[in-house]
């Protein structure tokens, strides 16, 4: 993916935990469900096809070559025996047949190659009985053409991976194009609550917000008072992940705080600090952009 679409791949995820999240303001809006229900088929397949566009040309290639030569060795024992057998038997049109060296084998195409190990066996399984005494078991022949079977398969595989990779990310465009055509609609739904919801209305766009960063930073946090609108420092941030404490920090002067270095997941984030009521959000946090959290805290009566 392009650094665009990572930022928007990171901007949907916290659209859907910000959804979910909040179902009840969206109470008076059926359609939010089945909008958020796009969203999250939408990551899905984002998902499958980044898997695919991931996969490296050079890992096929390695497997390939692998599996050519794990076939071209076990030829080579069943050419030896045919040839001894053709030679002693005076069978000279099997020995013309199958007269291949290791350098044959070896410099040809996969696709030549496909054709001279058929002809190995070929005969292999036509002369098995034969061959039982120049020590070809059922099992070897057997194991051979395993061997071959796997190499046959993986012929024109890096091309058929690079293939895979291009029509995967000719799709991502396509998906990123409708997911965006489905997250304006959200964008009009939030609308209408601007006036009527203006805390919800205000994180929905800092959420909303398609943020290209480059730098170094997982996530940046703001904590702001709810009455006067400023920042609030001393505030203790704690990140839970399936119940254990990865990470604890508190808010700077002006209600900031950034982290350098979070790993992926979905996090239980508590905001406490005396006087204040504590709060807690589910925040799912990914590592190819920044992820932003605002939170407003309502002061305690004394």
């Amino acid at each position: 993916m392009n650094n665009r679409q990572t930022a928007i791949y990171a901007m949907v995820r916290r659209l859907v935990a910000f959804i979910k999240a909040n179902l009840a303001a969206f109470a008076s809006f059926p359609l939010i469900n089945s909008l958020l229900t796009s969203l999250e088929n939408a990551l899905m397949q984002i998902d499958a096809l980044k898997e695919i566009q991931g996969t490296t040309i050079t890992g096929i290639k390695i497997k390939k070559d692998t599996l050519r030569a794990n076939a071209i060795q076990k030829a080579l024992g069943m050419i030896s025996a045919l040839l001894l057998y053709a030679k002693i038997s005076g069978n000279e049109i099997l020995a013309d047949e199958i007269d291949y060296t290791e350098t044959d084998l070896s410099r040809g195409s996969d696709n030549k190659l496909e054709i001279d190990l058929s002809v190995v066996i070929k005969n292999t399984q036509l002369y098995l009985t034969q061959l039982a005494d120049y020590g070809v078991t059922p099992e070897k022949a057997a194991a051979f053409k395993e061997a071959f079977d796997a190499f046959k398969a993986t012929i024109g595989s890096p091309k058929d991976g690079a293939i895979a990779r291009k029509q995967a990310t000719e799709q991502l465009d396509v998906v990123y194009e409708e997911l965006m055509k489905t997250v304006g609609k959200v964008d009009l739904v939030v609308e209408t609550l601007r006036f009527s919801n203006p805390p919800l209305y205000a994180s929905y766009t800092d959420n909303r917000r398609i943020d290209t960063h480059s730098g170094s930073l997982t996530v940046k946090v703001k904590v702001i008072d709810q009455l006067t609108g400023t920042g609030v420092e001393n505030v203790k941030v704690s990140f839970m992940l399936d119940g254990v404490l990865k990470l604890e920090k508190t808010t700077a002067a002006g209600g900031g705080l950034s982290i350098k270095s979070l790993g992926e997941g979905n996090y239980t984030v508590t905001f406490s600090k005396i006087g204040y009521a504590t709060q807690t959000l589910n925040v799912s946090i990914t590592g190819d952009a920044l992820n932003t959290i605002d939170v407003t805290l309502v002061k305690l009566n004394s």
